[in-house]
């Protein structure tokens, strides 16, 4: 974990400021051909991010698929040696890591182990890693972004993910979760935090509820980095048929995954020119 952390500060604090700006995407770089993947300025929402895609898309299936599939720009070896490999690497664990959990979620479900796992093919998976990085004030204009219901500033909105499932790392304070009252997640080095998201929600017919999240502003140099779990862009989401009982109906219509994660991207800052549209991702 210390190597994800040097990785990532690399990135963030590079003194060749055009390290991060080649990398930019619309609209905030107007003259980029990049619309969903690559590097966004804190001006979107208080922190500033870099979104990857799955390491084996290329410009083939870029141009035959939809913006979904477009390939992450990278740094070159000589502006950050490793950290594409590295990335790389690590957006493969993720994954793995997440199929592990998913055969876990079924079978709590009661449902064939690879119920999900089997819609996850990973070579046309969606799936999202992202960097983020909050400046403290002494090198950035910063301020809260949002207060609270209850008054309390906060550095990233009152959110759920839409993702299937996230893993998180987050290796300094700030993140709460919501449970009845809004609770303090322990922030310990070297660990991850996972929570469902919306899509899994609606897959399971509420069994499952997306876990509404938020951050506390903090006046301090932190990252946090979330890993978004996503199959491939045809993947039906339909609630299993044995997740309901005799004579009960879906509460949510088939859709395919793609389209289902368009719709959802819409209400985020990262995805969107407006400014009146929630983020997603701690």
């Amino acid at each position: 974990m210390n190597q994800l952390d040097e990785q990532t500060y690399r990135f963030f604090e590079c003194d060749d400021s055009t390290v991060k700006t080649q990398l930019g995407r619309q609209p905030w770089f107007p003259t980029s051909p990049l619309s969903y993947r690559g590097y966004f300025p804190s001006s979107v929402n208080g922190k500033e991010g870099f979104d990857m895609s799955n390491p084996n898309f290329t410009e083939e299936s870029r141009l035959s698929e939809s913006h979904l599939h477009e390939v992450t720009p990278f740094p070159t070896e000589s502006q950050l040696p490793g950290f594409k490999q590295f990335m790389k690497e690590y957006y493969l664990l993720m994954f793995d890591v997440l199929s592990a959990l998913m055969r876990g979620v079924a079978l709590g479900l009661k449902l064939p182990e690879n119920y999900f796992v089997d819609r996850f093919v990973f070579d046309e998976a969606l799936a999202t890693l992202r960097l983020n990085y909050y400046p403290s004030s002494d090198t950035a204009d910063m301020s809260p972004v949002e207060i609270g219901e209850d008054g309390v500033p906060l550095q990233c909105e009152t959110h759920t993910d839409g993702s299937v499932m996230t893993i998180l790392y987050a290796p300094k304070r700030g993140l709460q979760i919501f449970d009845n009252e809004w609770l303090d997640v322990p922030s310990e080095p070297h660990t991850f935090v996972i929570n469902t998201g919306r899509c899994l929600q609606r897959w399971t017919n509420d069994v499952l509820k997306a876990a509404k999240h938020r951050v506390r502003f903090v006046d301090e140099r932190r990252i946090s980095i979330p890993f978004f779990f996503e199959p491939q862009f045809g993947t039906k989401v339909a609630c299993p048929e044995q997740l309901l009982t005799q004579g009960e109906q879906p509460k949510y219509p088939p859709i395919l995954y793609g389209d289902y994660i368009v719709e959802s991207n819409k209400t985020f800052k990262e995805y969107s020119a407006s400014s009146s549209t929630k983020t997603n991702g701690e």
